[in-house]
């Protein structure tokens, strides 16, 4: 990848080790999809080998709390959303990773390998591509929780590579950017990135984004949030809430069944050092003590 910030390390063999992590957040609405393809979502970037780019996926900006997870607590939506805040967490994967990336500076372990959306494996995706099974607001379209971004000119004196010099205000808008995001899968969940046992053993459909209600420019992205869609727990209030997602007894049909998927998930994550074996023990303890199904 040429042009980048990492040209001049570069030059000076100087260039650190770097995790570039993000949520679902940063894709629908920072469009992180920019940062690893052509601004015209053409092909895929190379990635640095002294890089590594992970989504953790099916979450939000900042993260849910670990302690509050369905069904014990199903979050409420904040005042101006009208779909549930997302109570997925990030901190269990976020913590394999940094003893990863301790790993590869200190002992030059490999560190896992990046794990995000790309155009060549067909999980970045343009919108018209993505379709949610089931969506419990009103007055929304996939673009209007969309950033869409353009390209400025700030004119001759601006020096982009180095952000500085004197801009043009207001700047010249040349053109928009492309817009690609995760793929979903027929549960509404991101497919790509770097899962955890709520992905791998899903409890509800997880969004990094959440849609504003009335009085509150309805429609439009709700910022920061993300949100939660929870799955029926029965068959027949899922059929009547026209919920094509299988409900928690269908797909788990004892709570034994549940915790040893959970625990499968859970052990399948350490053994690809995306999860610790202490925060899987806790996650499995979690899985026990849950009302599922």
């Amino acid at each position: 990848m040429t042009g980048g910030q990492l040209d001049r390390c570069r030059k000076s063999r100087s260039c650190p080790k770097i995790f570039h992590t993000n949520t679902d957040t940063e894709y629908w609405q920072a469009l992180m999809a920019l940062n690893t393809t052509d601004p015209e979502s053409r092909h895929d970037l190379g990635i640095p080998k002294n890089v590594r780019i992970y989504l953790y996926a099916g979450t939000r900006h900042g993260g849910g709390d670990v302690t509050a997870q369905l069904p014990t607590v199903v979050p409420n939506p904040p005042a101006n959303c009208q779909l549930r805040t997302n109570n997925n967490p990030f901190i269990h994967g976020q913590r394999a990773l940094l003893m990863a990336l301790r790993d590869w500076i200190l002992h030059g372990t490999e560190s896992p390998p990046s794990l995000f959306p790309t155009l060549d494996a067909g999980t970045l995706v343009p919108l018209s591509a993505i379709h949610y099974p089931y969506i419990p607001a009103v007055n929304w379209t996939l673009a209007g929780v969309t950033t869409q971004k353009f390209f400025l000119d700030r004119g001759p004196l601006f020096n982009v590579e180095d952000i500085a010099g004197v801009m043009r205000e207001p700047p010249v808008k040349r053109g928009a950017y492309s817009v690609r995001q995760p793929q979903v899968d027929a549960d509404g969940n991101t497919i790509a990135g770097l899962p955890n046992t709520n992905m791998l053993v899903p409890l509800a459909t997880y969004l990094g984004w959440n849609v504003r209600k009335a009085g509150f420019s309805e429609g439009d992205s709700c910022d920061l949030t993300g949100a939660i869609i929870p799955f029926f727990r029965t068959l027949a209030e899922r059929q009547a809430a026209n919920d094509p997602r299988p409900s928690l007894q269908e797909r788990y049909p004892t709570h034994a069944d549940y915790v040893a998927k959970v625990t499968a998930a859970a052990n399948s994550l350490v053994a690809r050092r995306l999860l610790l074996p202490e925060d899987a023990a806790f996650l499995i303890n979690q899985a026990n003590a849950a009302a599922v199904p």
